[in-house]
């Protein structure tokens, strides 16, 4: 995506290469976390990471969470497939600024596609919200976050 900023095409022009975040599901979110946080596979070029679904590790080499990288993660407390331990355990084991989204009863894709759902908006308007944070200079958009009752906890360690 960084070179098709260089090159010829739609996305010509149109990154901000100063401003980078990474964010995966499930696969998806074990790569995120990794390319943020590993001493054998990171990159620091990565300003901020979302993780749904998902929790620290994957490189070979392990990670570190030495590293201080804005991190929102996202899972529900009844994905059959992650554990919901592992998506806590990326939380607790990382740096400030750190954030956790639950999803009260939420499985492991549902909520991270989009859509009318309580738990799916949650999940939408809090990424939007992280990312105006981090990548756009907005640290008010957190102010904005809040559980839904029954639907979400919110968990803030700036």
């Amino acid at each position: 995506i960084l070179a098709a900023d260089d090159g010829p095409g739609r996305l010509h022009g149109r990154i901000d290469t100063d401003r980078i975040a990474m964010a995966g599901h499930s696969v998806g979110g074990f790569t995120a976390a990794e390319l943020a946080f590993s001493d054998t596979c990171g990159d620091d070029r990565i300003d901020a990471v979302v993780i749904m679904s998902a929790g620290l590790g994957g490189c070979a080499g392990g990670h570190t969470t030495t590293r201080s990288v804005p991190l929102l993660v996202t899972h529900g407390d009844a994905d059959p497939n992650v554990p919901y331990a592992l998506g806590r355990s990326a939380f607790a084991g990382a740096a400030r600024p750190k954030y956790l989204l639950t999803v009260i009863g939420g499985g492991h894709s549902t909520d991270v596609r989009g859509g009318p759902a309580p738990g799916a908006r949650a999940v939408t308007s809090t990424t939007v919200a992280f990312l105006d944070a981090y990548l756009r200079d907005a640290p008010a958009a957190l102010a904005a976050i809040r559980p839904v009752p029954g639907v979400t906890r919110w968990e803030a360690e700036p």
